[in-house]
Protein backbone atom coordinates (compact mmCIF):
# COMPACT_ATOMS: atom_id res chain seq x y z
CA UNK A 1 0.00 0.00 0.00
CA UNK A 2 3.24 2.56 0.76
CA UNK A 3 4.71 2.01 -2.15
CA UNK A 4 1.40 2.68 -4.30
CA UNK A 5 0.54 5.45 -2.46
CA UNK A 6 4.12 6.82 -3.86
CA UNK A 7 3.38 5.89 -6.76
CA UNK A 8 0.25 7.86 -7.13
CA UNK A 9 1.99 10.75 -5.50
CA UNK A 10 4.56 10.91 -7.77
CA UNK A 11 1.65 10.74 -10.88
CA UNK A 12 0.28 13.99 -9.39
CA UNK A 13 3.13 15.89 -9.23
CA UNK A 14 4.26 14.72 -13.26
CA UNK A 15 0.99 16.70 -13.83
CA UNK A 16 -1.45 13.59 -13.52
CA UNK A 17 -4.91 13.70 -11.28
CA UNK A 18 -6.27 10.57 -9.10
CA UNK A 19 -10.25 10.82 -9.42
CA UNK A 20 -11.59 9.95 -5.81
CA UNK A 21 -14.77 8.11 -6.82
CA UNK A 22 -14.94 5.20 -3.87
CA UNK A 23 -13.96 2.98 -6.67
CA UNK A 24 -10.39 1.65 -7.34
CA UNK A 25 -8.53 4.92 -7.94
CA UNK A 26 -7.52 5.38 -11.72
CA UNK A 27 -4.98 8.30 -13.03
CA UNK A 28 -6.33 10.66 -15.35
CA UNK A 29 -5.12 12.29 -18.70
CA UNK A 30 -3.19 15.72 -19.25
CA UNK A 31 -7.03 17.11 -20.44
CA UNK A 32 -9.03 16.08 -17.73
CA UNK A 33 -6.40 16.66 -15.13
CA UNK A 34 -6.48 20.17 -16.93
CA UNK A 35 -10.35 20.72 -16.81
CA UNK A 36 -10.49 19.57 -12.73
CA UNK A 37 -7.33 22.22 -12.09
CA UNK A 38 -9.45 24.71 -13.86
CA UNK A 39 -12.76 23.57 -12.01
CA UNK A 40 -10.31 23.54 -8.71
CA UNK A 41 -9.27 27.34 -9.07
CA UNK A 42 -12.99 28.55 -10.02
CA UNK A 43 -13.46 28.68 -13.53
CA UNK A 44 -16.34 27.23 -15.41
CA UNK A 45 -15.51 25.29 -18.70
CA UNK A 46 -17.98 24.83 -21.58
CA UNK A 47 -17.03 22.53 -24.79
CA UNK A 48 -16.63 24.07 -27.93
CA UNK A 49 -14.90 22.71 -31.45
CA UNK A 50 -13.01 23.59 -34.12
CA UNK A 51 -15.27 23.27 -37.66
CA UNK A 52 -13.99 23.54 -41.13
CA UNK A 53 -16.17 25.29 -43.39
CA UNK A 54 -17.86 23.41 -46.35
CA UNK A 55 -18.99 26.55 -48.00
CA UNK A 56 -22.50 24.82 -48.79
CA UNK A 57 -25.01 27.81 -48.06
CA UNK A 58 -23.12 30.14 -50.20
CA UNK A 59 -25.15 29.81 -53.11
CA UNK A 60 -28.40 30.78 -51.36
CA UNK A 61 -30.02 33.44 -52.44
CA UNK A 62 -28.12 36.74 -50.87
CA UNK A 63 -25.70 34.47 -49.56
CA UNK A 64 -21.90 36.07 -49.47
CA UNK A 65 -19.36 33.93 -48.92
CA UNK A 66 -17.26 36.80 -47.93
CA UNK A 67 -14.39 36.43 -51.16
CA UNK A 68 -12.74 33.09 -49.70
CA UNK A 69 -9.58 30.67 -50.64
CA UNK A 70 -10.72 27.65 -52.19
CA UNK A 71 -7.92 26.61 -51.83
CA UNK A 72 -8.19 26.78 -47.70
CA UNK A 73 -11.26 25.23 -46.25
CA UNK A 74 -10.98 27.53 -42.72
CA UNK A 75 -10.92 25.94 -39.26
CA UNK A 76 -13.55 27.95 -37.19
CA UNK A 77 -14.05 27.67 -33.55
CA UNK A 78 -17.70 27.39 -32.34
CA UNK A 79 -18.42 28.07 -28.90
CA UNK A 80 -21.33 28.26 -26.12
CA UNK A 81 -22.51 31.68 -25.42
CA UNK A 82 -22.52 32.27 -21.81
CA UNK A 83 -25.39 32.98 -20.47
CA UNK A 84 -25.60 36.69 -19.76
CA UNK A 85 -23.74 37.02 -23.28
CA UNK A 86 -25.64 39.41 -25.58
CA UNK A 87 -26.43 37.02 -28.68
CA UNK A 88 -25.00 38.30 -31.94
CA UNK A 89 -25.75 36.24 -35.09
CA UNK A 90 -23.20 33.90 -36.67
CA UNK A 91 -20.91 35.80 -39.22
CA UNK A 92 -19.49 32.51 -40.67
CA UNK A 93 -22.96 30.93 -40.78
CA UNK A 94 -22.75 30.92 -45.06
CA UNK A 95 -19.55 28.80 -44.43
CA UNK A 96 -21.45 25.55 -43.56
CA UNK A 97 -24.44 24.53 -40.82
CA UNK A 98 -22.04 23.78 -37.42
CA UNK A 99 -22.97 19.82 -35.88
CA UNK A 100 -24.54 21.78 -32.49
CA UNK A 101 -26.89 24.51 -33.45
CA UNK A 102 -26.16 25.84 -29.71
CA UNK A 103 -22.84 27.16 -30.58
CA UNK A 104 -21.16 29.89 -32.69
CA UNK A 105 -18.27 30.88 -34.83
CA UNK A 106 -19.13 34.94 -33.83
CA UNK A 107 -19.10 35.37 -30.09
CA UNK A 108 -18.56 38.04 -27.56
CA UNK A 109 -15.11 37.41 -24.75
CA UNK A 110 -14.65 38.57 -21.31
CA UNK A 111 -10.85 39.87 -20.56
CA UNK A 112 -10.52 37.38 -17.89
CA UNK A 113 -11.47 34.45 -20.26
CA UNK A 114 -9.61 32.06 -22.38
CA UNK A 115 -10.08 29.74 -24.94
CA UNK A 116 -7.65 26.22 -25.26
CA UNK A 117 -7.26 24.31 -27.97
CA UNK A 118 -6.10 20.70 -27.23
CA UNK A 119 -5.46 18.27 -30.08
CA UNK A 120 -2.71 18.11 -32.76
CA UNK A 121 -1.87 20.22 -35.50
CA UNK A 122 -2.93 19.49 -39.18
CA UNK A 123 -1.18 16.37 -41.28
CA UNK A 124 1.57 17.65 -42.94
CA UNK A 125 1.02 20.65 -45.67
CA UNK A 126 3.12 23.73 -47.15
CA UNK A 127 0.94 26.02 -44.59
CA UNK A 128 -0.49 26.51 -41.17
CA UNK A 129 -1.76 29.84 -40.00
CA UNK A 130 -3.86 30.54 -37.05
CA UNK A 131 -5.04 33.45 -34.90
CA UNK A 132 -8.22 35.12 -33.65
CA UNK A 133 -9.91 37.68 -35.52
CA UNK A 134 -11.70 40.80 -34.29
CA UNK A 135 -15.15 39.85 -36.15
CA UNK A 136 -18.03 42.76 -36.01
CA UNK A 137 -17.99 46.00 -34.41
CA UNK A 138 -21.42 47.50 -33.07
CA UNK A 139 -22.66 50.84 -34.86
CA UNK A 140 -25.09 51.41 -32.30
CA UNK A 141 -28.92 50.84 -32.64
CA UNK A 142 -28.29 47.12 -32.98
CA UNK A 143 -26.19 47.18 -35.82
CA UNK A 144 -22.76 46.21 -36.63
CA UNK A 145 -19.87 46.61 -38.84
CA UNK A 146 -17.77 44.13 -40.11
CA UNK A 147 -14.27 44.44 -39.19
CA UNK A 148 -12.62 40.20 -39.66
CA UNK A 149 -8.84 41.74 -39.05
CA UNK A 150 -6.27 39.55 -37.21
CA UNK A 151 -5.52 40.74 -33.95
CA UNK A 152 -2.07 39.90 -34.03
CA UNK A 153 1.38 38.10 -36.04
CA UNK A 154 -0.21 34.65 -37.12
CA UNK A 155 1.01 31.73 -35.53
CA UNK A 156 2.21 29.80 -38.57
CA UNK A 157 5.13 27.79 -39.83
CA UNK A 158 7.98 30.09 -38.36
CA UNK A 159 6.28 30.79 -34.72
CA UNK A 160 5.14 27.73 -34.23
CA UNK A 161 8.70 25.82 -35.41
CA UNK A 162 10.01 28.45 -33.14
CA UNK A 163 8.16 26.93 -30.10
CA UNK A 164 9.00 23.87 -30.59
CA UNK A 165 12.87 24.50 -31.67
CA UNK A 166 12.24 22.25 -34.75
CA UNK A 167 12.02 23.35 -38.82
CA UNK A 168 9.17 24.77 -39.96
CA UNK A 169 8.50 22.23 -42.05
CA UNK A 170 8.33 19.79 -38.95
CA UNK A 171 5.42 21.01 -36.97
CA UNK A 172 2.61 19.04 -38.45
CA UNK A 173 1.11 16.12 -37.07
CA UNK A 174 2.04 17.01 -33.78
CA UNK A 175 0.51 17.75 -30.12
CA UNK A 176 -0.49 21.47 -30.57
CA UNK A 177 -2.29 23.10 -27.48
CA UNK A 178 -3.34 27.19 -28.29
CA UNK A 179 -3.88 29.35 -25.64
CA UNK A 180 -5.76 32.35 -26.36
CA UNK A 181 -6.22 35.40 -23.81
CA UNK A 182 -6.03 39.09 -23.64
CA UNK A 183 -4.08 39.27 -20.46
CA UNK A 184 -0.74 37.78 -19.68
CA UNK A 185 -1.55 37.09 -16.29
CA UNK A 186 -4.31 34.65 -17.60
CA UNK A 187 -2.29 33.25 -20.41
CA UNK A 188 0.58 32.61 -17.57
CA UNK A 189 -2.22 31.31 -14.63
CA UNK A 190 -3.83 29.21 -17.27
CA UNK A 191 -0.33 28.24 -18.96
CA UNK A 192 1.30 26.83 -15.74
CA UNK A 193 -2.12 24.95 -14.95
CA UNK A 194 -1.44 22.99 -18.36
CA UNK A 195 1.77 22.27 -17.85
CA UNK A 196 1.02 21.32 -14.56
CA UNK A 197 -1.44 18.90 -15.93
CA UNK A 198 0.99 17.34 -17.81
CA UNK A 199 1.61 19.27 -21.54
CA UNK A 200 4.62 19.62 -22.49
CA UNK A 201 5.13 23.52 -22.71
CA UNK A 202 6.80 23.54 -25.90
CA UNK A 203 3.63 22.51 -27.59
CA UNK A 204 1.90 25.11 -26.47
CA UNK A 205 1.22 27.98 -28.44
CA UNK A 206 0.42 31.87 -27.34
CA UNK A 207 -2.65 33.79 -28.99
CA UNK A 208 -2.88 36.72 -27.74
CA UNK A 209 -5.25 39.47 -27.73
CA UNK A 210 -4.48 43.16 -28.23
CA UNK A 211 -6.61 44.10 -25.58
CA UNK A 212 -6.50 48.37 -26.56
CA UNK A 213 -7.49 47.50 -30.40
CA UNK A 214 -10.29 45.64 -29.05
CA UNK A 215 -13.97 46.82 -26.85
CA UNK A 216 -14.13 43.03 -24.79
CA UNK A 217 -17.06 42.52 -22.72
CA UNK A 218 -20.86 40.53 -22.81
CA UNK A 219 -22.85 43.54 -23.91
CA UNK A 220 -24.09 44.79 -26.95
CA UNK A 221 -21.69 47.30 -27.51
CA UNK A 222 -18.59 44.59 -27.42
CA UNK A 223 -17.24 43.05 -30.09
CA UNK A 224 -17.42 40.13 -31.35
CA UNK A 225 -14.48 37.70 -32.28
CA UNK A 226 -14.00 34.43 -34.17
CA UNK A 227 -11.29 32.07 -34.80
CA UNK A 228 -9.68 31.45 -38.76
CA UNK A 229 -7.16 28.69 -39.22
CA UNK A 230 -6.12 28.18 -42.49
CA UNK A 231 -4.31 25.00 -43.72
CA UNK A 232 -2.78 24.89 -47.33
CA UNK A 233 -1.37 22.63 -50.03
CA UNK A 234 -2.15 18.80 -48.32
CA UNK A 235 0.47 16.52 -48.85
CA UNK A 236 -1.60 13.34 -48.05
CA UNK A 237 -5.13 14.58 -49.23
CA UNK A 238 -7.01 11.68 -47.77
CA UNK A 239 -5.03 12.39 -44.16
CA UNK A 240 -5.98 16.19 -44.14
CA UNK A 241 -9.56 15.80 -45.12
CA UNK A 242 -10.23 13.33 -42.28
CA UNK A 243 -8.18 15.83 -39.78
CA UNK A 244 -11.34 18.60 -41.20
CA UNK A 245 -14.08 15.77 -40.84
CA UNK A 246 -12.71 15.40 -37.10
CA UNK A 247 -9.82 17.57 -35.76
CA UNK A 248 -10.10 14.68 -33.01
CA UNK A 249 -9.77 17.60 -30.20
CA UNK A 250 -11.29 19.87 -27.55
CA UNK A 251 -12.07 23.35 -27.86
CA UNK A 252 -12.57 24.60 -23.91
CA UNK A 253 -14.24 28.41 -22.84
CA UNK A 254 -12.94 28.50 -19.61
CA UNK A 255 -14.59 31.87 -17.96
CA UNK A 256 -13.66 32.81 -13.94
CA UNK A 257 -17.11 32.20 -11.71
CA UNK A 258 -16.11 35.51 -10.43
CA UNK A 259 -15.35 37.75 -13.20
CA UNK A 260 -11.99 39.48 -12.73
CA UNK A 261 -10.52 43.34 -13.83
CA UNK A 262 -8.09 42.79 -16.49
CA UNK A 263 -4.29 43.12 -15.10
CA UNK A 264 -1.74 43.38 -17.85
CA UNK A 265 -3.44 43.87 -21.00
CA UNK A 266 -1.54 41.98 -24.12
CA UNK A 267 -0.28 45.48 -25.87
CA UNK A 268 -1.02 46.11 -29.56
CA UNK A 269 1.62 43.69 -31.44
CA UNK A 270 4.82 45.19 -33.37
CA UNK A 271 4.07 44.49 -37.26
CA UNK A 272 6.36 42.98 -38.54
CA UNK A 273 8.48 43.64 -41.45
CA UNK A 274 8.29 42.26 -44.91
CA UNK A 275 11.22 42.32 -47.15
CA UNK A 276 14.22 40.20 -46.90
CA UNK A 277 16.76 42.53 -49.52
CA UNK A 278 15.95 39.52 -52.34
CA UNK A 279 14.18 39.84 -55.31
CA UNK A 280 12.87 37.50 -58.40
CA UNK A 281 14.41 39.74 -60.80
CA UNK A 282 16.12 36.56 -62.42
CA UNK A 283 12.34 35.66 -63.52
CA UNK A 284 11.76 39.00 -65.51
CA UNK A 285 13.23 37.74 -68.64
CA UNK A 286 11.67 34.61 -68.64
CA UNK A 287 8.15 36.32 -67.47
CA UNK A 288 9.02 38.62 -70.61
CA UNK A 289 9.06 35.08 -73.13
CA UNK A 290 6.32 33.60 -71.67
CA UNK A 291 4.53 36.95 -71.93
CA UNK A 292 5.39 37.05 -75.62
CA UNK A 293 4.74 33.53 -76.52
CA UNK A 294 1.23 33.71 -74.85
CA UNK A 295 0.55 36.72 -77.62
CA UNK A 296 2.45 34.52 -80.31
CA UNK A 297 0.28 31.64 -79.75
CA UNK A 298 -3.06 33.51 -79.91
CA UNK A 299 -2.04 36.65 -82.47
CA UNK A 300 -5.33 35.59 -84.82
CA UNK A 301 -7.34 36.82 -81.43
CA UNK A 302 -8.01 40.63 -80.11
CA UNK A 303 -6.54 41.21 -76.48
CA UNK A 304 -6.86 43.11 -73.50
CA UNK A 305 -4.59 43.13 -70.73
CA UNK A 306 -6.65 43.11 -66.85
CA UNK A 307 -5.46 45.61 -64.36
CA UNK A 308 -3.72 43.48 -61.26
CA UNK A 309 -3.19 45.81 -58.26
CA UNK A 310 -2.08 45.04 -54.75
CA UNK A 311 -4.45 44.39 -52.66
CA UNK A 312 -3.01 44.26 -48.72
CA UNK A 313 -4.60 45.26 -45.50
CA UNK A 314 -2.13 45.88 -42.69
CA UNK A 315 -4.47 44.40 -39.54
CA UNK A 316 -3.47 46.80 -37.11
CA UNK A 317 -3.78 49.91 -38.88
CA UNK A 318 -7.44 48.71 -40.69
CA UNK A 319 -8.02 47.34 -36.99
CA UNK A 320 -7.42 51.31 -35.52
CA UNK A 321 -9.38 52.72 -38.11
CA UNK A 322 -12.39 50.71 -37.38
CA UNK A 323 -12.04 49.57 -41.37
CA UNK A 324 -13.25 46.30 -42.98
CA UNK A 325 -9.77 44.59 -42.64
CA UNK A 326 -10.79 41.87 -45.49
CA UNK A 327 -9.85 39.01 -42.83
CA UNK A 328 -6.02 39.48 -43.46
CA UNK A 329 -3.51 37.67 -42.23
CA UNK A 330 0.01 39.53 -41.49
CA UNK A 331 1.84 36.54 -43.59
CA UNK A 332 -0.23 36.62 -46.31
CA UNK A 333 0.25 39.36 -49.82
CA UNK A 334 -1.85 39.38 -52.54
CA UNK A 335 -2.92 40.56 -55.87
CA UNK A 336 -6.56 41.37 -57.41
CA UNK A 337 -7.49 41.98 -61.11
CA UNK A 338 -10.62 44.47 -62.15
CA UNK A 339 -13.71 42.32 -62.24
CA UNK A 340 -14.37 40.76 -66.00
CA UNK A 341 -17.11 38.98 -67.66
CA UNK A 342 -16.41 35.72 -69.80
CA UNK A 343 -19.74 35.66 -72.33
CA UNK A 344 -19.01 35.95 -75.63
CA UNK A 345 -18.47 33.08 -77.18
CA UNK A 346 -14.50 31.59 -77.24
CA UNK A 347 -13.52 34.09 -75.08
CA UNK A 348 -11.06 33.27 -72.49
CA UNK A 349 -8.50 34.45 -70.26
CA UNK A 350 -4.64 33.74 -69.52
CA UNK A 351 -3.28 34.08 -66.17
CA UNK A 352 0.20 33.81 -66.17
CA UNK A 353 3.34 34.72 -63.98
CA UNK A 354 6.54 33.30 -61.11
CA UNK A 355 5.90 30.51 -58.69
CA UNK A 356 6.78 32.53 -55.41
CA UNK A 357 6.85 28.91 -53.84
CA UNK A 358 9.41 27.75 -56.34
CA UNK A 359 11.86 31.39 -55.87
CA UNK A 360 11.18 30.97 -52.01
CA UNK A 361 9.05 34.06 -51.80
CA UNK A 362 6.21 32.33 -50.65
CA UNK A 363 5.61 28.98 -48.70
CA UNK A 364 2.74 28.63 -50.94
CA UNK A 365 1.01 30.66 -53.73
CA UNK A 366 -1.72 30.02 -55.34
CA UNK A 367 -4.78 32.17 -57.75
CA UNK A 368 -8.11 31.71 -57.27
CA UNK A 369 -11.12 32.84 -58.97
CA UNK A 370 -14.38 34.57 -57.17
CA UNK A 371 -17.29 34.75 -58.12
CA UNK A 372 -18.76 38.50 -57.83
CA UNK A 373 -22.96 37.73 -56.94
CA UNK A 374 -22.44 35.88 -54.07
CA UNK A 375 -17.96 36.42 -53.40
CA UNK A 376 -17.18 32.81 -53.64
CA UNK A 377 -14.09 31.40 -54.42
CA UNK A 378 -14.62 28.55 -56.93
CA UNK A 379 -11.56 27.55 -58.20
CA UNK A 380 -7.87 27.43 -57.37
CA UNK A 381 -4.44 26.04 -59.01
CA UNK A 382 -1.58 25.98 -56.08
CA UNK A 383 2.20 26.46 -56.77
CA UNK A 384 2.60 22.95 -56.28
CA UNK A 385 0.13 22.51 -59.49
CA UNK A 386 1.38 25.08 -61.27
CA UNK A 387 5.11 23.56 -62.13
CA UNK A 388 5.28 22.25 -65.47
CA UNK A 389 1.86 24.54 -66.75
CA UNK A 390 3.83 26.88 -68.93
CA UNK A 391 5.94 24.71 -70.57
CA UNK A 392 3.38 24.36 -73.14
CA UNK A 393 3.96 27.61 -74.40
CA UNK A 394 8.16 27.95 -73.86
CA UNK A 395 9.31 23.93 -73.79
CA UNK A 396 12.65 24.96 -74.18
CA UNK A 397 12.91 27.69 -71.62
CA UNK A 398 15.45 26.24 -69.02
CA UNK A 399 13.57 28.06 -66.10
CA UNK A 400 9.78 27.01 -67.23
CA UNK A 401 9.21 25.07 -64.11
CA UNK A 402 9.34 28.63 -62.03
CA UNK A 403 6.67 29.85 -64.05
CA UNK A 404 3.36 29.23 -64.40
CA UNK A 405 0.31 29.36 -67.29
CA UNK A 406 -3.43 28.89 -67.14
CA UNK A 407 -6.62 29.46 -69.45
CA UNK A 408 -9.52 30.17 -67.75
CA UNK A 409 -12.76 29.63 -70.04
CA UNK A 410 -16.19 28.21 -70.25
CA UNK A 411 -15.26 25.17 -72.31
CA UNK A 412 -11.82 23.90 -72.31
CA UNK A 413 -12.17 21.07 -75.07
CA UNK A 414 -10.95 24.03 -77.32
CA UNK A 415 -7.90 24.62 -75.45
CA UNK A 416 -4.88 21.90 -75.50
CA UNK A 417 -2.76 24.12 -72.99
CA UNK A 418 -3.79 23.38 -69.24
CA UNK A 419 -7.09 25.33 -68.68
CA UNK A 420 -9.65 25.62 -65.90
CA UNK A 421 -13.16 25.07 -66.97
CA UNK A 422 -15.55 27.70 -65.36
CA UNK A 423 -18.94 26.50 -64.71
CA UNK A 424 -22.29 28.90 -65.51
CA UNK A 425 -23.86 27.96 -62.84
CA UNK A 426 -23.38 28.24 -59.10
CA UNK A 427 -20.42 28.54 -57.63
CA UNK A 428 -19.28 29.71 -60.78
CA UNK A 429 -20.59 33.05 -62.38
CA UNK A 430 -24.20 32.47 -64.42
CA UNK A 431 -23.69 34.29 -68.09
CA UNK A 432 -23.76 38.24 -67.37
CA UNK A 433 -22.33 37.67 -63.52
CA UNK A 434 -18.45 39.38 -63.24
CA UNK A 435 -15.34 37.51 -62.01
CA UNK A 436 -12.02 38.47 -60.68
CA UNK A 437 -8.71 36.67 -59.63
CA UNK A 438 -6.98 36.97 -56.37
CA UNK A 439 -3.36 35.98 -56.33
CA UNK A 440 -1.94 35.27 -52.89
CA UNK A 441 1.72 34.06 -51.78
CA UNK A 442 1.75 32.82 -47.91
CA UNK A 443 4.37 33.45 -45.75
CA UNK A 444 8.04 34.21 -46.95
CA UNK A 445 10.10 31.88 -44.11
CA UNK A 446 12.88 34.03 -44.17
CA UNK A 447 11.19 37.11 -42.94
CA UNK A 448 8.78 35.29 -41.25
CA UNK A 449 5.57 37.10 -42.53
CA UNK A 450 4.28 38.09 -46.14
CA UNK A 451 6.56 38.48 -49.09
CA UNK A 452 6.81 42.10 -49.87
CA UNK A 453 5.90 43.31 -53.60
CA UNK A 454 8.50 45.27 -54.44
CA UNK A 455 10.31 41.98 -54.32
CA UNK A 456 7.89 39.81 -56.39
CA UNK A 457 7.49 39.70 -60.24
CA UNK A 458 3.56 40.46 -60.63
CA UNK A 459 1.66 38.07 -62.09
CA UNK A 460 -0.05 39.17 -65.51
CA UNK A 461 -3.88 38.13 -66.99
CA UNK A 462 -4.76 38.56 -71.15
CA UNK A 463 -8.49 38.51 -71.92
CA UNK A 464 -8.82 36.91 -75.46
CA UNK A 465 -11.57 37.25 -77.86
CA UNK A 466 -12.09 36.83 -81.69
CA UNK A 467 -11.10 40.47 -83.49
Amino acid sequence: MTRLLLVLTALQGCGLSIEDSGEPARVLGPTEAFRAALQTDGNQVRDGLLYFSTFENCCDPDANCLGNNPATPYGTYALPRLPEESVVPDYFEVWGQLPDPDLTRSYRLRPDEALVYIGDSPPSANYLGVHSYLIQRPTGFGGFTGIIGSLGPTLNNNTVGADMAVAPDQIFDQPFVLLTTADLDVEVRVRNMLIASGFDAKHIHNDRIAHDLTVMGLDEGSDTFGHIWRVAVDHDASASQAFRDDPGAVVLRITPNVAQPIQNPHPTPVTMERGTGTHEGQWLQPMGRLRQAILDHNRELAHSQTLVVPSYFPSMECLEDGEFCHADTPDRFNWLTNPFLLDEPGEFVVVFGVNHERTGKATYANFALIEQAHQIGFASVDSRQMVGSASFYLPNEPMVDDLYAYTLSRDCTAHPEPCVEIPSSCPGPPVGVRMRLNMRAYLEIESGTAPHEDEMVKDDVFIFRAP
